[in-house]
Order: C-alpha cells, then sequence, then structure tokens
C-alpha cells in the first residue's frame, strides 16, 4: 500500500471510529494506527472525540451536532483552538 492509499485508509478508519461515537471501536482504531492518547479519563476523553468530530470539514451533520451535544454537556467549547484565543 502507497502512502496516499495509507492515508485514504487512515482517514476512512479515522471517520468511521469516530462518528460511531463507540468508545471500543475508537480504542481500536488508535491501536491499529498506534496513536498515544488513549486517556483514563472519560470526561477528557469523550471531549477530544467531540472536538475531532466537530473539526472534521465534511463530517455528518447528525454525528456534528451529536459531538456539540456532548461538548455543552462535558463543560467544553466546540471551538478547536479556544485556548489560544486572547
Amino acid at each position: 500500500m502507497d502512502h496516499k492509499e495509507y492515508f485514504k485508509q487512515f482517514i476512512k478508519d479515522r471517520n468511521e471510529a469516530l462518528f460511531s461515537f463507540d468508545k471500543e471501536r475508537i480504542l481500536a482504531f488508535i491501536d491499529k494506527y498506534h496513536l498515544p492518547g488513549y486517556l483514563d479519563n472519560d470526561r477528557v476523553f469523550w471531549g477530544a472525540v467531540a472536538k475531532a468530530v466537530v473539526n472534521i470539514k465534511d463530517a455528518p451533520e447528525d454525528a456534528v451536532k451529536r459531538a456539540e451535544t456532548l461538548l455543552k454537556n462535558l463543560g467544553f467549547d466546540n471551538e478547536l483552538l479556544d485556548y489560544m484565543e486572547d
């Protein structure tokens, strides 16, 4: 598999995992691609998942709405870089 195909597969797998909002599926994606960042804190884990979904340009509207609701319920803002603003 060349780099372009690998990246396409990564994006496909990422989107399927994140848009599912299924923790086991997301963790399987993290393990498959040897990504750092499994968080023991559920609030931070789900906040990170929701922020990622909100900031994927072609995310389905229902997934974005679910992520925005989750962020609100967890007490997070839905802006990607909200912590950097003055």
